[in-house]
């Protein structure tokens, strides 16, 4: 839940301009068109406050020129068919104006908290003390804006030569041969504005100078010049071998096309069967790459104010305002926290860079298919088809200088977290000197898919006319929806020995999974009715013409779809596991955990905190739990430190980490230090279980009235997404818990229309 509020004229700051004047930053919206942004308190949670001058949406719009030349001739029993292409697609994007124009950020301050002994060398507060609202009204906070580039205009284009044979052997057997040739160019930006990235130089690889780039408001001389001073290279294409697009040409892509129809039997119902097998290129997706080159770094500049990171910590250890008396409170002397033109908080590691592969071959699908076909009644046509399909190349990120996590560095270094101006770079495996996240766009991952789908059509005779389709589906991916998922990171991110070293099957091991987008079971069906009332049908077959144009010729025709779903296995607890069990709607339960009971099923296993199972509120004695939950109940997983079903007591040594997977692991300096337990990949990844299926259908009642031979009056009433206003059944949660509280399809939406037609 979002709760926003307007506190202008409440607060220092009022608007864009205003805040911008405080912190000493420029408007990059005057003059020119924007409108004055006012500044609210979200509130995201209980725990969230900050203010922010942000334009968030992401501002997209591309044209795709496209023109197609298609040729057939036919000789003898060949009917040839060539022809070629050329497309042509550009995109315009304005991406994220986030925090450009300074934030003020409350969350995690830890300025009102207690400092935690056993945090160790992290120096975090304890448990359950602080408040964000305490450090708003205190007004203590840190402070960040940020240098987001301006327009990125990304290009691609397409160009193909095909020709194909359909060459027919006999009077039952047609052969299909043909050879598409495709060129996709490689990726470039209008101005040739992408950066790229030399990983045996360390350098950033820059087609234009920095002065032309920072005249084209790609990039701001001030944080170039930080970067610098930390020890940022760059190069130019020409230094490091690449072309100046820094992505090599593929111009050798071909795709067979082969494919067979054969009919069986003479006679007038006969039996069909069709395959084929071809394979097809893809045109790269702008969006998917350009999402995160356009933000990388020396384009792309953090500048902060944040004594809590141990790089600008003035003892160089975290957490500095929970151990210190705060020397900037907000609106009093903040007005010169931030300086765009004395850049400072630009500090090692806090810099990101996304670049792309020079090697990016041409995405591919290998696609093959097989049909049968048969009449089975006048009209009705029976068919049974699988398809497959196996992508290659898909695009897909590689991050191989994230830090490594917490408690994989306590494990294998047994020491405390590095301090000091270095402290966000020194667990990196690449670079400890100045990059942080550094990512590289690639062709690694890949997909597989097989359909079966069973047919069932009467075309349009007799009033009537149906489809009945279903399809099962088994889809499985690795990457392919570019920065979203699958981002795969090195070996050193996980404990030893939990993950292979080789790439490819350490990719395989960890996002080779179902695609859950696509369900494994779907029914789909459509239909076109003539009621049968009016002039000609069997009820009121002999009325008038007035009483026809009222009564008569109407249809209905609808479409509707029932679904399997997914949900996901959570991966977020490391305790004992068990058995997963999935019980349907087998055991009707009340969920009153949140004051108010609302009705519902607990359709599998999920953990639910053993003093919430059928608990009553011992001064109230209403429930405030899950009520209904069988005996034989036992969770799949639990955290490694549960709440005891009593609810524990506070002498436990425990009690402030109930609910958590905290562990102590013991350092080489003999202290105990408290982190939670993760190494990288959790025995039920990717693992998934089929939820309660769901359906909906459409409908609509309609007719066309003549009023001459050159007008018509057309009348429609529609009943859009959901015809019988069915609620839907909602997906478990991790804890396995279904309620009825909300509905998992949209309402019916009723719509009536006439229109003239002419």
């Amino acid at each position: 839940m979002t709760v926003s509020r307007d506190f202008r004229g409440q607060l220092p700051f009022t608007g864009t301009e205003e805040i911008s004047t405080k912190l000493g930053l420029p408007n990059p919206f005057n003059g020119v068109g924007f409108p004055r942004i006012p500044y609210s308190m979200s509130t995201n949670t209980a725990e969230g406050m900050n203010y922010d001058s942000s334009i968030n949406p992401t501002i997209n719009y591309g044209k795709i020129y496209n023109v197609d030349q298609n040729f057939t001739k036919i000789r003898g029993r060949h009917e040839l068919q060539f022809g070629g292409r050329f497309r042509y697609e550009q995109l315009e994007t304005l991406n994220d104006q986030q925090i450009g124009q300074g934030q003020l950020d409350y969350n995690n301050v830890g300025a009102t908290g207690l400092y935690d002994p056993t945090s160790g060398a992290a120096y975090g507060p304890a448990p359950f003390t602080g408040h964000v609202a305490a450090n708003f009204f205190l007004g203590i906070g840190t402070y960040q804006a940020q240098f987001n580039r301006t327009w990125y205009r990304p290009r691609v284009h397409e160009r193909a030569l095909y020709f194909q044979d359909n060459f027919k052997v006999n009077s039952r057997l047609t052969l299909n041969l043909g050879l598409r040739w495709e060129y996709n160019s490689p990726i470039n930006e209008r101005d040739q504005t992408i950066f790229g990235f030399d990983e045996k130089s360390k350098a950033v690889v820059l087609s234009r100078t920095i002065p032309d780039l920072a005249e084209r408001k790609v990039l701001l001389p001030s944080i170039v010049d930080a970067y610098t001073r930390l020890g940022m290279k760059f190069t130019t294409p020409e230094a490091v071998g690449l072309p100046n697009s820094l992505t090599y040409a593929n111009r050798v892509d071909f795709g067979p096309r082969i494919g067979f129809a054969y009919r069986v039997g003479a006679s007038h119902r006969n039996t069909v069967i069709r395959g084929g097998y071809a394979i097809f290129a893809y045109p790269e997706s702008l969006r998917l790459f350009a999402g995160n080159t356009q933000n990388t770094i020396p384009g792309r500049g953090n500048i902060s104010a944040n004594p809590n990171a141990a790089e600008q910590s003035p003892d160089g250890l975290p957490n500095y305002l929970l151990r210190s008396v705060p020397t900037i409170i907000a609106g009093v002397n903040s007005s010169n926290a931030l300086d765009i033109n004395r850049v400072s908080g630009i500090t090692r590691g806090g810099g990101a860079a996304y670049y792309l592969d020079p090697r990016q071959p041409t995405a591919r699908a290998h696609q093959w298919n097989l049909l049968i076909e048969r009449e089975v009644f006048t009209n009705t046509v029976l068919k049974f088809g699988y398809i497959g399909t196996h992508g290659t190349r898909m695009s897909q990120w590689y991050t191989y200088n994230d830090a490594s996590p917490g408690y994989i560095w306590y494990q294998t270094t047994r020491s405390p977290l590095p301090t000091g101006e270095f402290a966000n770079v020194a667990r990196r495996p690449y670079d400890q000197q100045l990059y942080g996240t550094i990512q590289r766009y690639q062709k690694t991952g890949w997909s597989n898919f097989n359909g079966f789908q069973v047919e069932f059509e009467h075309r349009y005779s007799k009033g009537f006319a149906f489809q009945v389709f279903y399809v099962m589906s088994n889809a499985m991916r690795v990457a392919g929806d570019g920065w979203r998922d699958d981002i795969l990171r090195p070996a050193n991110y996980y404990l030893p020995g939990v993950v292979p070293e080789d790439d490819q099957t350490r990719n395989r091991l960890l996002y080779y999974r179902r695609d859950t987008g696509i369900p494994k079971h779907r029914v789909n069906w459509n239909f076109l009715v003539d009621v049968p009332i009016g002039k000609g049908k069997r009820i009121a077959g002999n009325a008038g013409r007035a009483v026809d144009a009222v009564i008569g010729g109407w249809q209905i025709g609808g479409n509707g779809t029932r679904t399997s779903r997914y949900f996901q296995i959570p991966t977020g607890l490391w305790g004992p596991q068990g058995n997963i069990e999935t019980y349907g709607k087998k055991y009707p339960v009340q969920d009153c955990r949140s004051g108010v009971c609302y009705d519902g099923w607990l359709y599998w296993n999920g953990y639910i905190p053993a003093n919430r199972i059928n608990s009553v509120d011992p001064r109230t004695g209403r429930p405030n739990g899950v009520m209904g939950v069988p005996d034989s109940y036992r969770p799949f997983q639990t955290p490694i430190i549960p709440t005891p079903a009593n609810g524990g007591s506070p002498s436990d040594p425990n009690f402030p980490f109930y609910e958590t997977n905290n562990v102590l692991v013991r350092l080489n300096n003999g202290t105990d230090q408290r982190v939670a337990f993760d190494n990288g990949l959790h025995p039920l990844q990717n693992q998934f279980l089929l939820g309660p299926m769901i359906w909906s259908m459409a409908a609509s009642v309609f007719k066309t009235v003549p009023v001459n031979e050159r007008v018509a009056l057309r009348m429609n009433v529609d009943f859009l997404n959901n015809v019988l206003n069915m609620p839907g059944t909602t997906m478990p949660g991790g804890d396995g818990v279904i309620t009825n509280r909300l509905s998992a399809n949209s309402p019916r939406v009723l719509q009536l229309t006439m229109r003239l037609l002419w």
